[in-house]
């Protein structure tokens, strides 16, 4: 064989390899399968969550049983039980008064003492592994509301992801929502996958976009599959404990809240605020700071949702398996909400030693009085891999002459990116074939 012919059969050999690399999966699309005719449809099931009002017990879904053609006054036919919220619908009239786009799918919850949630739920038509791509977002943009929402993802009653949904403050809306990933989960035919959606403890009812696409033999090119945020998943760990209602884990997730001698051992859980200086349950030392509560409409003026507490605070993220394409995004803010000539920061640290990010805290020495405002902390990209650490430190910046401590409010939202192209693209096949040309002798 010539090196010509050679060439020509290795170029048509790597269109091949191209093509076959282009997937041909079964998709399975909550907002494109939608149907307010049927329910159960094909693989998808529309209803509300029967678990405990905890939020931790996975009781499977009890279905909607009645359509309806105006859900809520918002013109769009869906799911109910036919006595109010929650309903399931899809935007396919209008989106008036919501932060929606047109075909997608919305709920609004009941409050949290009535029920704890709405639920969609994938039934596996066949056996294999698959990628669970989930979204969610406040259909309502109050951006500062209280009314905190949580999430869970379960599989055959077990949960694979849990937290506390990003709000619009936080960056999260109906172009740019919170994302809940899994990128391969072995199934059987039957197996079950729900996406469950309600009110954090103590919280009432709100309006939520959720998606949920769900592909069959997705191959091994991966997507980033982690975004949180410390306030939101914070909230959503509320649960009825001893004493009353407040945070019930730490670490939470790949969250570890810090005492002065930097162990979690030395925060307790407070459920009245006593020990929290009035700024509400969470976890504080013993006898003064740090601490780190709940921020709640009225205490201090301050923006939800977010931590609330007397620093020094540290918390300490550590990052999971999951974060395996070599970076993460960085975005957040700090509130300065008391004794404004104590100007406090924030200072991020990677392994102890490099600093990727600081913020300080907007405030004025001279007017004690002028308080509340808010800095935002860029997008900033740092390069992380499974088991770095990120410690946020909340303290004195020192650029007063006051250098004591006092109470902020802040959060910091962590998303997992990358820049590399995925392998086996078509576009990256197509650039390869198209530098084989360049050989020499040239493809003529």
């Amino acid at each position: 064989m010539t090196f010509r012919k050679f060439q020509i059969v290795f170029i048509l050999l790597a269109i091949a390899a191209c093509l076959t690399s282009v997937s041909t999966a079964a998709v399975f699309d909550l907002a494109t399968d939608f149907s307010s005719t049927s329910n159960p449809n094909g693989a998808w099931t529309y209803g509300t969550h029967n678990g405990a009002p905890d939020f931790a017990t996975n009781n499977g879904i009890a279905p909607f049983s009645t359509m309806e053609g105006n859900v809520l006054g918002t013109g769009n036919s869906g799911w109910s039980n036919g006595a109010g919220v929650p309903v399931l619908s899809k935007a396919v009239n209008s989106t008036a008064g919501l932060n929606l786009n047109l075909g997608q799918v919305f709920t609004h919850n009941a409050d949290f003492a009535t029920s704890p949630g709405t639920a969609v739920r994938w039934t596996a038509p066949n056996a294999g592994p698959v990628r669970i791509e989930g979204a969610l977002w406040h259909g309502h943009d109050q951006p500062a509301g209280d009314r905190i929402q949580r999430y869970k993802l379960v599989h055959n009653g077990s949960t694979l992801q849990r937290g506390g949904a990003l709000k619009t403050i936080q960056g999260a809306n109906k172009d740019n929502p919170l994302t809940v990933v899994v990128n391969s989960l072995n199934v059987n035919a039957g197996d079950t996958i729900d996406l469950v959606v309600g009110p954090a403890n103590t919280h009432v009812q709100d309006w939520m976009g959720m998606a949920l696409t769900i592909t069959e033999n997705p191959g091994a090119a991966e997507v980033p599959d982690y975004h949180r945020g410390v306030a939101s998943d914070f909230y959503g760990d509320w649960e009825n404990i001893p004493g009353g209602v407040g945070p019930a884990n730490n670490p939470l997730y790949d969250w570890s809240f810090r005492g002065p001698d930097g162990a979690e051992s030395s925060l307790l859980v407070d459920t009245d605020g006593n020990s929290t200086a009035g700024a509400g349950p969470g976890w504080s030392q013993e006898t003064g700071s740090p601490t780190h509560a709940i921020t709640r409409a009225g205490q201090f003026g301050t923006q939800q949702p977010g931590l609330l507490g007397h620093g020094p605070a540290k918390v300490v993220w550590t990052a999971p398996s999951e974060i395996n394409l070599g970076g993460v995004e960085l975005t957040g803010f700090i509130q300065q909400v008391f004794e404004a000539n104590r100007q406090m920061g924030i200072t991020v640290t990677k392994n102890g030693t490099e600093v990727v990010a600081t913020l300080v805290a907007p405030s004025s020495a001279q007017d004690q009085t002028t308080l509340n405002g808010v800095a935002n902390l860029a997008s900033t990209l740092v390069a992380i891999q499974p088991g770095d650490t990120l410690t946020i430190d909340i303290a004195n910046t020192g650029g007063f002459a006051h250098p004591a401590d006092t109470f902020t409010n802040w959060d910091l939202v962590i998303r997992e990116t990358s820049a590399i192209p995925e392998p086996g693209s078509l576009l990256l096949c197509l650039l390869a074939v198209i530098s084989l040309c360049q050989w020499r002798p040239r493809c003529h």
